[in-house]
């Protein structure tokens, strides 16, 4: 039987971890091992850690010598559990250190899934609740339909923060998340990659039309305009990497032009202040994504806001 082990990139979020810990052992299935990254400092991790061992179960915290946002907390986790020996039919879901699980067997329902749709194609590499199609030629994501969500679903990518599970076979094969992506569009990059080796990947079509709707309704908190500027930036930055590692430069080009230029201008009688500081922000995030200057380039703490409050539109 496969095992299972739990990631939690977690920053500056004491009280919304315990509670997200505490609740994994009302799960039908908790995690063989559960891997906190600290991605800022925080003092009570370890107790958070010690309280779950003492319930029964391993519990590793690792600390980066500095932020490295969602995308290098995944991607040092990931190397962990490899160089721990995991087997490559284990599963390594992601969670969310504010986001308490939605129902009791949410872990069990994904892996199970996993697992089963793993044993009857050997390309299947991950599994989650929450997914989305890609289209190259405009360089966005495409909304799975309510109608195909009443059974597995094959999709492109998995979103942050909807118990996106990965097999450990297929990270040791094809890698981590990218580290130097920092913030934004880590899993879609993830998913594209995987896809590219012939991988698929599937969404629970029943357990998103159940819950996965109304956690994407109903999340997200409100946001000023110089939080908006440094997610659009990592946003904007990598999608255009993306693009260009992918080979398509022309997409990139058109993205640019049309998010990174076209709409801040249209903006400019209405709210020119704030379009002229997203015009700012876009052209930065086109140079560095074009010239592949990467890694967190921009601190977020410099706004006054959190690097992991989620990946600005990609979560659940």
């Amino acid at each position: 039987m496969s095992s299972v082990h739990g990631i939690i990139i977690t920053h500056q979020r004491p009280e919304g971890l315990q509670r997200v810990v505490d609740a994994l052992h009302h799960q039908t299935l908790v995690p063989d091992t559960l891997v906190l990254v600290d991605n800022g400092g925080s003092p009570t991790i370890d107790l958070v850690a010690e309280r779950h061992r003492q319930r029964g179960h391993e519990a590793v915290v690792l600390r980066p010598e500095e932020n490295t946002g969602p995308a290098g907390g995944t991607a040092l986790a990931m190397s962990w559990l490899l160089d721990a020996g995991i087997d490559d039919d284990d599963w390594v879901i992601r969670l969310d250190d504010d986001q308490q699980p939605p129902r009791d067997d949410i872990i069990e329902s994904i892996t199970t899934l996993g697992s089963s749709q793993r044993d009857e194609d050997a390309h299947v590499a991950a599994v989650g609740m929450v997914g989305a199609r890609y289209d190259w030629d405009r360089g966005q994501s495409i909304r799975i339909a309510d109608d195909e969500l009443d059974g597995p679903v094959d999709v492109d990518w998995l979103a942050t923060g909807c118990y996106s599970a990965f097999s450990a076979g297929a990270i040791r094969r094809y890698g981590t998340f990218d580290p130097e992506l920092f913030f934004g569009s880590s899993e879609v990059e993830y998913g594209l990659r995987l896809r590219r080796h012939g991988c698929r990947l599937i969404a629970h079509g029943p357990l998103w039309a159940d819950v996965g709707r109304a956690t994407a309704d109903t999340a997200g908190p409100k946001r000023r305009v110089g939080d908006w500027n440094w997610r659009r930036y990592y946003t904007l930055r990598n999608q255009i990497h993306v693009l260009r590692a992918n080979g398509r430069t022309d997409t990139a080009i058109r993205v640019a032009l049309i998010r990174g230029v076209a709409k801040p201008l249209a903006n400019l009688v209405i709210s020119p202040r704030q379009a002229l500081q997203h015009l700012r922000w876009n052209a930065r995030a086109i140079r560095d994504g074009w010239r592949g200057q990467l890694g967190r380039t921009i601190d977020p703490a410099h706004f006054g806001v959190r690097s992991h409050d989620d990946e600005g539109g990609e979560g659940c």
